[in-house]
C-alpha cells in the first residue's frame, strides 16, 4: 500500500481542493491517512476532496471506515480511479460509491466486489453476502446511484470499464487525467 502526501490546490476564483492519493490494498493505515486528511480539509473549508484511487481491494473493516468517514463530512468527496488500465475492484468499488461524485479513467476497470474469506476462496456464509449486498445497495442509494447495478458488483462480481460505467450511470463522468476532472468542476 502507498499513502501520498496530500496536497491542497487553490487560485484566485477557484474553489479549495485537497488531493489525496491511494494505490495498493485497503487496510487500516488506508482509513487513518483519510482520516487525517479529511480533518484537515474540513478544517481549511475545502470544498472538494479528491481521491486518487487505484486498488485491487482490502479488509472489510477499514472499508468500512472508509466509507463512513466519506459519508459523514461535509467538504465534497470525489473518488477518481485514474489510471488507464487501472481498477478499484472490492473496496475500491465501495469507496467509489460511497464519494459525493465518482469519477473512473475509461480505460480502468470498477467492480468485482464478491467478499472473500480473508485466508483463501472459501464459500461466504450467506450472512456475508446479504450483509454485503444490503450494504453496497445502501451505499448506492446514499449517492443516488443504480442500487441494482451496485448489488451485481457483489452477487455477479461484475465488472465494468470506465466508459462502460458511466453510460449505465453507476458513475458520475469519466476522466483521463487531473486536467480533465477539473473540467466538471
Amino acid at each position: 500500500m502507498f499513502l501520498f502526501p496530500f496536497f491542497s490546490l487553490a487560485t484566485e476564483n477557484k474553489p479549495l481542493l485537497y488531493l489525496a492519493e491511494i494505490e495498493g490494498e485497503i487496510k487500516a493505515g488506508t482509513h487513518q491517512y483519510l482520516k487525517r486528511v479529511i480533518k484537515i480539509a474540513e478544517e481549511e473549508k475545502a470544498e472538494y476532496l479528491i481521491i486518487k484511487l487505484d486498488t485491487p481491494g482490502g479488509l472489510l473493516q477499514s472499508t468500512r471506515d472508509i466509507a463512513d468517514l466519506l459519508l459523514a463530512t461535509p467538504v465534497k468527496t470525489v473518488v477518481f480511479v485514474h489510471k488507464e488500465g487501472g481498477w478499484a475492484y472490492s473496496a475500491g468499488t465501495f469507496i467509489l460509491l460511497a464519494a459525493d461524485l465518482a469519477f473512473v479513467n475509461p480505460t480502468a476497470s470498477i467492480g468485482a466486489a464478491q467478499p472473500v474469506e480473508m485466508f483463501g476462496e472459501a464459500e461466504v456464509s450467506d450472512k456475508m453476502m446479504e450483509g454485503t449486498v444490503s450494504w453496497i445497495r445502501g451505499l448506492a442509494e446514499a449517492r443516488e446511484r443504480d442500487p441494482e447495478i451496485a448489488e451485481k458488483f457483489v452477487r455477479e462480481n461484475l465488472t465494468l470499464t470506465g466508459r462502460e460505467a458511466q453510460e449505465i450511470g453507476i458513475i458520475d463522468g469519466t476522466a483521463r487525467t487531473l486536467d480533465e476532472l477539473f473540467f466538471w468542476f
